[in-house]
């Protein structure tokens, strides 16, 4: 399915390819529940199901459902009611990367690592219908940022790095070649568009980029030991930007992995500080309470003030 892409190609779907919706139900009317005192340590089974399909991804809240991916390559949605299906979308690669840009609409990505294709699925909600899909030489493995002041949606695909796409019909804007992309853009202050990649897949390096999200031209750069593990976050309490960096895998443990965390100050366009980790991060931190909260490949959690 990927003769037709070479490096650097995207191909946006006709109307008979977009993936196929089953409807299972419609959301309930939900009442009002009756109040109950609530007593600590004292929870109460809600529903229980079993879809069929091991979901992948993060599940995600959008009005009264709630939407997974999964391994069998289909985005899903329930009612947060009762847990009855509501409808289905049956794509062709495993779904990890999803993000609710709007009430009204959903970002669905699919391809692991190893897929030699995948594609990104523009879906209307509550309804589940799907209006445009664009498929990339690549993987889907970060979930896409979507900006209603530029009308626009900004994905990693892997080794053909990150494009922006109109977000209403799925047409290209622009398309950076910058490296390996597996993070979620960052819409900063300043209107700077940041993402960590891999720009030499041989080297294990990476750099911050400062984009500018009209064009996709490069504003600043910088240079950060290690692959990029973590996508970039704002810490509104201070103005930096955090992001991580490591050197490991997940699911193995080695004796020389490593892991950093970065603040970034976007007025100085420089590093504030890095933290040695100790290991290989997973993802992106958690901000709380002044805390930068990281978990690593080998099992332990830091957390930096």
């Amino acid at each position: 399915r990927i003769w037709w892409l070479r490096e650097g190609d995207s191909r946006l779907s006709l109307p008979s390819e977009l993936p196929r919706r089953m409807q299972f139900g419609t959301l309930p009317v939900e009442m009002p529940a009756a109040l109950r005192r609530y007593r600590p340590g004292e929870w109460h089974l809600a529903w229980t199901i079993r879809p069929g399909r091991r979901a992948l991804s993060n599940p995600l809240q959008a009005g009264g459902a709630y939407l997974v991916g999964t391994w069998e390559s289909t985005v899903e949605a329930y009612a947060l009611a009762n847990g009855a299906p509501l409808w289905r979308l049956q794509k062709k690669e495993p779904v990890y990367a999803m993000s609710v840009a709007s009430p009204s609409l959903l970002l669905a990505g699919e391809g692991l690592h190893e897929s030699g294709a995948a594609a990104l699925t523009a879906v209307r909600l509550p309804e589940g219908t799907p209006l445009w899909q664009r498929e990339f030489r690549g993987h889907i493995e970060s979930a896409p940022t979507y900006s209603e002041k530029f009308a626009a949606v900004w994905v990693g695909s892997g080794p053909a790095g990150l494009w922006s796409l109109n977000a209403r019909i799925g047409s290209v804007n622009w398309h950076a070649r910058v490296g390996h992309v597996d993070s979620t853009p960052l819409l900063a202050p300043g209107d700077l568009l940041l993402l960590s990649s891999q720009p030499n897949e041989s080297v294990k390096e990476s750099t911050l980029w400062a984009l500018r999200p009209a064009d996709g031209s490069v504003s600043w750069s910088l240079a950060l030991p290690g692959q990029p593990w973590g996508s970039p976050q704002l810490d509104s309490a201070t103005g930096l930007v955090l992001v991580s960096t490591g050197v490991g895998q997940i699911g193995v443990k080695r004796a020389d992995d490593r892991g950093w965390a970065h603040a970034v100050s976007l007025v100085e366009r420089k590093i504030a500080w890095s933290a040695d980790l100790g290991g290989n991060p997973i993802e992106k931190s958690i901000l709380a309470r002044g805390l930068a909260i990281y978990v690593l490949t080998k099992g332990e959690v830091v957390a930096l003030h």
